[in-house]
């Protein structure tokens, strides 16, 4: 399946990033930690998942403060009182829309994903720089801010901007 289909749709678990070893596409709903992006993938899309704290939405800046930026902890989660949002289906509809797109038009790194990536970058490695912190990795242990080749729908960052943009 992996190997012949058009593209793969599959949560961020292992099996749906086997298509990346068959060099097709694929779109990963309902990632998180949005830290672990899997950045360095070609042909690929994530929708990242919403975290609420204190029944607010928190944005990047917000994550890398709680040190979630990278985990993937449920207990820890579940003892901070952080709720992990599942993406809805109108954004899996879109971004599945976006990925055929982008197969048909080709995958490129758009302005606002550079924004992401730039945003992404600057919280996590001001937030290490400002503060003593427990945290065990910065953005360079996951990424490579010049080789970034995966993308986030467009218009899921533009939904979500004040989150992922603006900080």
């Amino acid at each position: 399946l992996s190997a012949n289909c058009k593209f793969f749709l599959s949560s961020s678990c292992g099996l749906g990033s086997l298509p990346m070893v068959f060099n097709k596409p694929f779109l990963f709903s309902n990632l998180f930690p949005v830290g672990r992006i899997l950045s360095f993938a070609p042909l690929s899309s994530h929708v990242p998942r919403n975290v609420v704290y204190n029944d607010k939405l928190l944005s990047i800046k917000e994550m890398i403060e709680l040190d979630i930026i990278y985990k993937n902890d449920s207990n820890l989660f579940s003892k901070l009182g952080i709720n992990i949002l599942e993406n809805s289906s109108d954004e899996i509809l879109f971004s599945t829309k976006d990925i055929l797109n982008k197969i048909n038009n080709g995958f490129k790194i758009s302005n606002i994903n550079k924004d992401f990536w730039k945003n992404l970058k600057f919280q996590w490695d001001r937030h290490l720089s400002d503060k003593e912190t427990k945290s065990l990795f910065n953005f360079d242990h996951f990424h490579k801010i010049d080789g970034i080749k995966t993308t986030i729908p467009d218009f899921y960052l533009n939904k979500y901007k004040d989150k992922f943009l603006k900080n």
